[in-house]
């Protein structure tokens, strides 16, 4: 017997490709049903999860099985950790680091002394430089202006 043409859909009118960004030490949960809580309403099984973690060092795609309020029951289907990850290096410039974060935060200028996230989102890593160089600019116009007033 052959498949008859109404059983052959396009995925997407079926299941669901979700993606889920996580911390790097969050990656040891992804299989306890508990850990999808606050997403479970929106899974129906034979979804599809792809974590991916925001330092991109790990990789992995679930097929959801069973769903309900507060939990969902995964299995893994493939999981790689991620070496050499060049995108992610840390560039240190006038007291201020850029880093890559992720697909969220993408490009971000952290302040190095206290860790104050300056601006994130940025496209790319010279937009982040640019913003890095003009926050530098601005302090420095401050602490003159700051000094002439004293």
């Amino acid at each position: 017997m052959a498949l008859r043409s109404k059983k052959f859909i396009q995925a997407e009118h079926i299941n669901t490709r979700w993606t889920a960004l996580i911390k790097a030490d969050e990656k040891e949960s992804i299989a306890n049903p508990e850990f999808w809580t606050q997403v479970s309403e929106k899974l129906k099984p034979f979804d599809h999860i792809e974590v991916q973690t925001e330092d991109r060092t790990f990789w992995a795609d679930l097929l959801v099985l069973a769903c309900g309020r507060g939990w969902a029951t995964v299995q893994v289907l493939n999981f790689v950790e991620v070496e050499n990850v060049s995108i992610d290096s840390v560039e240190e410039v006038e007291g201020l680091k850029i880093i890559h974060r992720g697909p969220q935060l993408n490009w971000c200028v952290i302040r190095k002394n206290d860790g104050t996230i300056l601006q994130e989102n940025l496209p790319n890593q010279g937009a982040a430089h640019r913003y890095g160089r003009e926050y530098n600019r601005n302090i420095l116009k401050q602490q003159t202006v700051e000094k002439k007033a004293a």
